[in-house]
């Protein structure tokens, strides 16, 4: 498996993870942030991933870790519950992107 063709998908993930709670200004925005923002963009990401590069479940699992620097320099040790949250979401994200692939290959 080639790397070259998963960094900018992973750079991507890591900036949602890094700049987005950069914006957050109170608690009410932290909670839009971490339950609508960041995963809706990991969805987006995920999905665009699985139909260029494939690979969904290491790159879910992958997702899970990147969010980890995240609750330490952002969030507190309550956020870790989001680690397996986002690897899940980018596992469902992965496979819509996987599924709408082989739709489009069979048409």
């Amino acid at each position: 498996m080639r790397i070259q063709v998963h960094l900018p998908y992973l750079l991507l993930m890591l900036l949602n993870f890094t700049l987005l709670p950069l914006l957050i200004r109170n608690t009410g925005m932290a909670m839009v942030m971490m339950l609508v923002g960041m995963p809706l963009i990991t969805l987006i990401i995920a999905a665009a991933h699985a139909r260029k590069a494939g690979a969904v479940t290491a790159f879910a699992l992958v997702t899970g870790l990147l969010f980890l620097p995240a609750i330490f320099l952002f969030f507190n040790e309550s956020a870790w519950i989001y680690c397996p949250a986002y690897a899940l979401i980018a596992l469902l994200g992965g496979g819509l992107g996987k599924r709408r692939t082989s739709i489009s290959e069979s048409e």
